[in-house]
């Protein structure tokens, strides 16, 4: 017996070894890194998932969720600062393919769509302040992007993370 030799005779290759070992430490951080963003709610409803978006002049501002489930009530709100009598908010139909428009509160005054966007108008008064919420499902898993727009100006970004 040669005595270097200890135990079976088994085929060992140390460097492969090695790097599972590796490989499973780095899982295993990744998976702890993983469950303390979502036991601090750092992703679904928490700091992390919350987008604010603001136009440079700051007539148009939106708040929505970044990570969503499926199938799950969501909200895009916005806070609009209108130059005349009335406002009007336009959606990407690529976005808007992505998700079910269940209601849009207040009530719009009249919606247009054409090949590129759907528009909601509603009612408003000159350098009055009007809120208004879009209340959408999201229909599919993936990602839902797209661009929000107050009466054709500058365009901002909507980007969702959808989970099953």
């Amino acid at each position: 017996m040669d005595p270097g030799h200890t135990g079976l005779e088994l085929d060992q290759d140390m460097p492969l070894q090695k790097r599972g070992w590796m490989i499973q430490r780095i899982a295993w951080t990744l998976l702890a890194a993983l469950l303390t963003a979502i036991a601090l709610e750092l992703l679904g409803n928490g700091p992390l998932s919350l987008v604010r978006e603001k136009t440079r002049d700051g007539s148009f501002e939106i708040e929505y969720e970044r990570f969503m489930r499926n199938g799950s009530p969501e909200t895009i709100r916005a806070v609009v600062l209108p130059a005349s009598g009335a406002a009007s908010i336009t959606v990407d139909n690529r976005y808007v393919r992505n998700i079910e428009i269940r209601r849009v509160a207040p009530e719009p005054v009249r919606v247009e769509s054409s090949g590129e966007s759907m528009t909601f108008v509603f009612p408003a008064s000159v350098g009055k302040p009007v809120r208004f919420v879009i209340h959408f499902q999201p229909d599919k898993v993936g990602t839902a992007t797209g661009w929000i727009a107050f009466d054709g100006g500058q365009r901002l970004p909507l980007r969702h993370v959808i989970y099953p």
